[in-house]
């Protein structure tokens, strides 16, 4: 039953992967747990009866049903029988089939075919992860801050293994865990030097692969959205502003479309992948299915020279970087949003609304009283600079406000470039001798100078 549907197994997961260099005839990179992404690039995912798959890496397989439920959520049969019949322009008349799909299994494929796999949750994994993002600053070294990850509930373990492998002889090594939903998960070494034999396990998904931030998808905005490969590509792009979807591995592409379409999202997409002939090849399909299915976009470079992704460019210089994310999303405005961004009516409007919320803010009192009052109260926020012939007592003018302005519980930050710390130290305590004379109405004589409390 439904034979015509599954003799479209190879077609489908030509659109979604790829054959892997070794692994044999039929051999693809899994579309599922990326077996066939690492250095050697050996697939585990195989083609059987051309109507049967299997991948010996993640212990998956069954038919064109079963994958297009792992690759695209959908549960129940009806779903995945439409899904592929909608791929392939098949016929969509009803069967007289109950949709049960225990009906048409085939009992006798060479492997076992598994039923419903129940998905781990990894919320409490997450949240110990949390309370050990301190100990590693490979975040920082990407270029990325506290507050974006925080934002994502990005985690560190410093001895993690993959909780599915039972080999005690299988090392722990040290995680940022980027949590992609409450049932998988992004794993990345934080080593600057990995032995040899683990290279390839560097980057690791646990519990399948998903879209990284897909909660943007689902926001009431007209900002344009970012498409990039990584997590820590999206990150990038976030860190400087924008908005970004990563793919996570380019077998989520189909993923992405059917959830822009059955979103009916109505923004603009900026396509930003890897600057390598796998990155390019997969913008190109994105690009074509986007076409197809209508959706606005534009494709934008965010690397120059041999930079290969957007992290490498923020790592590299992030003020190009940020310049580069602000000119695509410019280019996805029209002339007229352009023309009104710079018109006077909108900068008036940014103007009478500074003047609003400026109407409440509050000075600080230099506590010399003539001067305050000149001042209509005291320092308010800006730029102020006192001016005078040398040797007629700037700093030690300004060094007292700063001490006033200190006794009323504001931190004051002073950079000198002549008088060393230790001389504006000293001037502000011979200045408190001189208060503590006149307040106790001794002799003024006991006051000291600055000379005087260094000496």
């Amino acid at each position: 039953m439904f034979e015509e549907e599954k003799s479209y197994l190879k077609a489908y997961i030509d659109q979604i992967s790829e054959p892997s260099r070794k692994g044999g005839k039929g051999a693809y990179i899994c579309p599922l747990c990326h077996s066939g992404e690492g250095r050697n690039r050996t697939g585990a995912f195989h083609i059987y009866d051309e109507t049967q798959w299997k991948c010996f890496s993640c212990d998956r397989g069954g038919d064109i049903f079963d994958l297009i439920g792992y690759v695209e959520g959908l549960d129940k049969f009806k779903d995945q029988l439409k899904r592929v019949r909608e791929l392939f322009n098949l016929s969509t008349e009803c069967d007289g089939f109950n949709y049960q799909k225990s009906e048409y299994l085939n009992y006798n494929a060479v492997f076992p075919l598994k039923g419903e796999e129940k998905k781990d949750n990894y919320s409490s994994f997450y949240n110990e992860a949390i309370k050990h993002l301190c100990e590693t600053d490979y975040f920082l070294k990407r270029g990325l801050s506290f507050s974006t990850v925080q934002r994502f509930k990005v985690g560190y373990v410093k001895k993690w293994k993959h909780p599915h492998v039972t080999n005690p002889n299988v090392p722990e090594t040290p995680r940022l865990i980027i949590p992609l939903s409450e049932s998988c998960y992004f794993a990345r070494d934080t080593r600057d030097i990995v032995p040899e034999p683990q290279l390839n396990y560097m980057k690791q998904k646990v519990g399948g692969s998903d879209l990284f931030n897909k909660s943007e998808l689902f926001k009431k905005s007209t900002d344009p959205i970012f498409i990039v490969e990584g997590e820590i590509d999206a990150m990038s792009i976030v860190e400087v502003g924008g908005k970004a979807v990563g793919l996570g591995s380019i077998g989520n592409i189909n993923k992405l479309i059917n959830l822009i379409s059955d979103l009916k999202i109505d923004r603009t997409f900026i396509l930003s992948l890897d600057q390598d002939e796998k990155g390019r090849e997969a913008e190109l399909k994105l690009a074509e299915q986007f076409r197809s299915k209508k959706i606005k976009f534009i494709s934008f470079k965010l690397t120059i020279d041999d930079v290969k992704d957007p992290n490498d460019m923020l790592v590299k210089n992030k003020g190009v970087f940020n310049k580069m994310v602000e000119n695509a999303i410019n280019q996805t405005k029209s002339e007229k949003e352009r023309y009104l961004e710079y018109s006077t009516a909108n900068h008036l409007s940014k103007f009478f609304n500074g003047i609003t919320n400026g109407s409440n803010n509050t000075c600080i009192k230099t506590n010399f009283e003539d001067l305050d009052d000149l001042l209509e109260g005291g320092l308010y926020e800006g730029l102020y600079c006192v001016g005078a012939i040398s040797s007629l007592g700037k700093t030690t003018f300004v060094t007292q406000i700063a001490d006033q302005i200190a006794a009323q519980g504001t931190d004051v930050l002073i950079f000198s470039l002549e008088m060393s710390r230790r001389e504006i130290i000293s001037k502000s305590i011979s200045r408190h001798t001189v208060i503590e004379s006149l307040a106790s109405n001794s002799d003024i004589r006991n006051a000291k100078t600055a000379r005087g409390i260094r000496d």
